[in-house]
């Protein structure tokens, strides 16, 4: 029974940091679109985006050891697309702010 309750905390920890990466993404985009997305906002996003990672991270490897294999396997392939989502807003940011910088010297 323990180890049932262990594993439910473990899913609805892995929710709620779920809805928490999702509006960090959020307020990334909407930064990105208004142009206000600075150097500081960035670094306090990717700070608080690695904590969150790591969170999910330990919560697969829980599943992983503890749970289901399904569970375990669901949780990293969900890791992995958020990596190239986080990959390709970081390269949207790089070309967003290089076109400014583009502009600027024109």
């Amino acid at each position: 029974m323990v180890e049932a309750q262990r594993l439910s905390w473990v899913e609805v920890i892995n929710s709620i940091d779920w809805m928490l990466v999702v509006i960090i993404l959020e307020v990334d985009v909407y930064l990105q679109l208004k142009g206000k997305l600075t150097a500081r906002a960035q670094s306090i996003s990717k700070s608080i985006k690695a904590v969150l990672y790591s969170v999910l991270f330990l919560a697969a490897v829980y599943w992983g050891v503890k749970g289901d294999f399904l569970d375990f396997w669901d949780a990293f392939l969900w890791l992995v697309a958020f990596i190239f989502i986080e990959l390709n807003i970081f390269e949207w940011h790089e070309e967003t702010s290089n076109a400014e910088v583009s502009s600027e010297v024109s």
